[in-house]
């Protein structure tokens, strides 16, 4: 039995994505937290109940399993791939954008640390959490390129 393309986009796309998570959970745990240098308390702590990059994994995971055991019809056609490149470009560069505004505002990126300074300007005049916003796109980004309905459904759900 072969395996779809969709099946192998979305599985090659989780463990990327997944890869480049664990790099930066790595490199912050070898820095042993000298993100919060300021040495305030964690009283200003968003209280997130899990990761915002780990909901984004566990649903594309789940749709990559749901593609390989539900097949849906494939509606794309080519033009899909260069419209989620185009989506997943975007998303990152937000991210990029909003992490920049945090690092130089000298504040914690991770919502398991404390903030340090409100970053208002930037992206952030724009939106309230590019974050979440560029997470959003490359998600959306892979399900287009993808052409996973599992995908899009899973965003109805998060999203809408």
């Amino acid at each position: 039995m072969a395996i779809s393309e969709t099946v192998l986009i979305l599985a090659g796309g989780t463990a990327v994505l997944s890869i480049a998570f664990g790099i930066r959970v790595a490199v912050r745990a070898m820095t042993n937290g000298r993100e919060a240098a300021d040495g305030s308390g964690a009283s200003d702590v968003a209280g997130v109940i899990a990761l915002p990059p780990l909901i984004f994994l566990g649903f594309l995971a789940a749709a990559t399993v749901l593609e390989a055991v539900i097949s849906l019809p494939d509606l794309g056609g080519p033009a899909r791939y260069l419209g989620g490149a185009a989506l997943a470009a975007c998303g990152f560069v937000i991210i990029f954008m909003a992490a920049g505004r945090f690092n130089a505002a000298g504040t914690n990126i991770p919502p398991t640390l404390p903030t340090t300074a409100p970053v208002v300007d930037g992206i952030y005049r724009r939106t309230r959490n590019p974050f979440y916003l560029g997470a959003v796109l490359v998600y959306l980004g892979l399900g287009v390129a993808a052409a996973s309905f599992w995908t899009m459904c899973w965003s109805s759900r998060c999203c809408g």
